[in-house]
């Protein structure tokens, strides 16, 4: 296992642990909470151009995939993923989110977490699914500018990700996290995790695991007009 891939799980770990306080609340709201993906600039690491969330607007349906080359079942299935936006007739496409394109050095700040704390005790309830809670947390970290620390480049598996889409003939966006995604990226359990997302960055599903290119191209037509 290389440093990128220990400092993300050990990170994900110790975020995850000091935020989990409270999943559980006394009553289930009436209306449950659904959080959209929020906003990021990452960099297109087969381009280098800026990508934010508005590429969601360019397809019905997004399947926004957290890989690294280290990831034996995510390298699989890039030849699939790279033929769906063809296959859909462009309703959809994929948008690659490369965690092993840098090393996370990041840390919470402790008095910044008595108060995340406090926000989101017994508040499980309230979110349609936990995933929705984390988004909301992510979404009150990066306000309260609550983490510290950066994310270093690691050029080798930048590298290793272009030449893996170039043998592959993928041209798909893939990304270098910013700081957002990569919180949202530690909620994942295990990689591949893929987010089907709307044009408003909504989620409507949550896929752990590779898919075959006409499992991804069911997946993404069951959700046309949603």
């Amino acid at each position: 296992m290389n440093h990128s891939v220990k400092s993300f799980f050990a990170v994900s770990l110790s975020l995850l642990l000091v935020l989990s306080v409270g999943l559980a609340a006394a009553e289930t709201a009436t209306e449950k909470l659904t959080v959209p993906v929020g906003a990021f600039k990452a960099i297109n690491t087969l381009t280098g151009e800026e990508v934010t969330e508005a590429i969601f607007q360019n397809a019905e349906v997004t399947l926004l995939n957290l890989w690294a080359t280290w990831c034996g079942p995510c390298v699989s299935e890039l030849p699939g993923l790279a033929k769906i936006a063809e296959r859909s007739g462009g309703r959809a496409q994929v948008v690659g989110v490369q965690l092993d394109a840098v090393v996370s050095e990041l840390d919470l700040n402790p008095e910044k977490q008595i108060t995340l704390d406090a926000e989101f005790k017994d508040t499980g309830d309230l979110y349609a699914s936990d995933r929705d809670r984390w988004l909301a947390m992510v979404a009150r970290m990066i306000e309260m500018d609550a983490v510290s620390g950066g994310l270093l480049d690691d050029a080798d598996a930048i590298d290793g990700g272009k030449t893996l889409f170039e043998n592959m003939k993928a041209t798909y966006v893939t990304l270098k996290p910013d700081m957002y995604l990569m919180l949202l990226a530690m909620y994942a359990q295990a990689i591949p995790t893929t987010l089907v997302v709307d044009k408003d960055g909504n989620v409507l599903e949550e896929i752990v695991g590779s898919r075959t290119e006409e499992q991804w191209l069911k997946v993404v037509e069951a959700h046309y007009g949603a």
